[in-house]
């Protein structure tokens, strides 16, 4: 017999003066195109079909899979649960003093528990392609109309990818805006009543769809490559992974509860005339041994023999894919898994992973989607209009306790030395002494003021050198 080739499609792209962007689905590279589709042997083989791939991925099946898979979960939520740990310091002056717009900012802020949205907002934009923040203000204007002056934020409501559809977007070349969204068509529940059936709502709520200009949003997309409003689903680049870690935990589940009650053979004696009655009997007691978990059973003029157990262990199959997972995504193995494997692992490359992270909430957190959010409200006038005002993240704490006390026991050793130096030559500074005359790292001198700054006034002054004095004289 002669097989037909599956021969990789062409795409064909149409330029457009409107894009839609359907809800249940994803980019047309993953939609009408084989992107993602891997052939072997000239076409006859297709790797996903083989290996029971999905050819296309729904942004459906991202949110249920986000919903419903353990590790998928917290690929979604790593980076937006680093980036948003730590609460930034938002002010217009590099001073001590404070102003009305860092008053304000603090307020608005706290009233309106912004920063737990904007997470909310962070974690919805990596599960599809884009999310968006609608900012409700008291403009009494239309959402599908331009925002007004306004005084305050009446609510903020995050939307992901499957509830939202830009509708209309800027066609006039000649416009700034030209090919970004001016209407975008929120679908949203409403009347929701508790239903039986945990994560779901009941079918009688009403779902309305409702048009939002765009000024009335925040639109955030993560992972950007070819466009500023589409990224990259964070789940897209480990969809088969994560199907392969579920076909090993739910199948070795079945194999370990099949395998520890294999089965049994019923042999019966050629020779032996069992009633009717009796085969009932016995049948009876049969199912009660194997769904019931009897321990005995009587029979006639027949032998019951066990089956032998077969059990293989996952780990080996299980510890690949996720290696797999935390070197695609570029999450340390003990953030997915939490083991002790993956400790030592988190402990060689955990710099390198708060480095990421200190660079994400800059430009992610900071660039696409604090930014935009502050000039929002000082655009219609609920915060105060500044020329400039700085965003000063707190630094990770990257120490355990066993590494600050090695830090503080070699520092303070360092101290001792030091103020029998300083004797000798009063001008020498403690930083310059530490760092060239005892090799401590500028990051431990740093954990260490970190620490000395936690201490009571009343313990410091008892200190032979008080750090922080002299650096502050250096």
């Amino acid at each position: 017999m002669v097989r037909k080739k599956k021969v990789p499609e062409t795409i064909t792209v149409t330029p457009t003066k409107e894009v839609t962007v359907n809800a249940t689905s994803l980019p047309t590279r993953a939609v009408t195109s084989s992107y993602g589709i891997q052939y072997q042997f000239n076409g006859d083989r297709s790797v996903n079909e083989s290996c029971g791939y999905p050819d296309t991925i729904t942004i459906n099946d991202y949110f249920n899979t986000y919903g419903r898979n353990d590790i998928a979960k917290r690929i979604v939520e790593a980076n937006p649960d680093y980036t948003w740990m730590l609460k930034p310091d938002i002010t217009s002056k590099m001073d001590s003093s404070t102003t009305k717009f860092d008053r304000a900012v603090k307020s608005v802020f706290k009233k309106n528990k912004v920063y737990d949205y904007l997470r909310k907002l962070d974690v919805l934009s990596g599960i599809g392609r884009f999310a968006i923040l609608v900012v409700g203000v008291n403009d009494n204007r239309p959402l599908e109309k331009p925002i007004g002056k306004a005084t305050e934020i009446t609510y903020l409501q995050p939307y992901g990818e499957d509830k939202v559809t830009i509708s209309k977007v800027e066609d006039d070349p000649t416009s700034p805006r030209y090919g970004l969204p001016v209407i975008y068509s929120v679908t949203r529940n409403s009347n929701i009543t508790q239903s039986s059936t945990v994560g779901t709502t009941n079918a009688n709520a009403a779902i309305s769809t409702v048009k939002v200009h765009y000024t009335r949003v925040i639109h955030v997309a993560d992972e950007c490559l070819d466009s500023d409003l589409f990224g990259y689903p964070r789940l897209e680049p480990v969809y088969n992974l994560l199907m392969n870690i579920q076909k090993l935990t739910g199948g070795s589940a079945e194999m370990f509860w099949r395998g520890g009650f294999p089965g049994v053979v019923y042999e019966v004696d050629p020779e032996a005339r069992i009633p009717e009655d009796k085969r009932n009997e016995i049948q009876t007691a049969a199912e009660d041994f194997t769904h019931r978990f009897n321990r005995t059973i009587v029979t006639e003029g027949m032998k019951v023999r066990s089956l032998e157990q077969d059990l293989a262990d996952p780990r080996s199959a299980f510890d690949i894919n996720i290696s797999l997972i935390a070197s695609t995504t570029k999450i340390p193995q003990r953030l997915l898994i939490g083991s002790e494997q993956g400790k030592l692992a988190s402990q060689q490359d955990g710099v390198t992973w708060y480095n990421r992270c200190e660079l994400r909430r800059q430009d992610q957190g900071e660039e696409r989607i604090l930014r935009p959010f502050i000039n929002k409200l000082m655009s219609i006038g609920i915060l105060p209009q500044v020329d400039d005002y700085y965003v000063i993240w707190p630094e990770y704490e990257t120490s355990t306790d066993q590494e600050k006390a090695e830090v503080f026991l070699k520092v303070t050793t360092g101290l001792n030395q030091y103020a029998q130096a300083k004797a000798i030559v009063p001008s020498l500074p403690i930083r310059f002494f530490l760092k060239y005359n005892l090799g401590i790292s500028d990051d431990e001198i740093k954990v260490y003021e970190k620490m000395a700054g936690d201490i009571s006034k009343n313990e410091v002054a008892t200190q032979q050198v008080p750090i922080q004095e002299e650096v502050a004289e250096d």
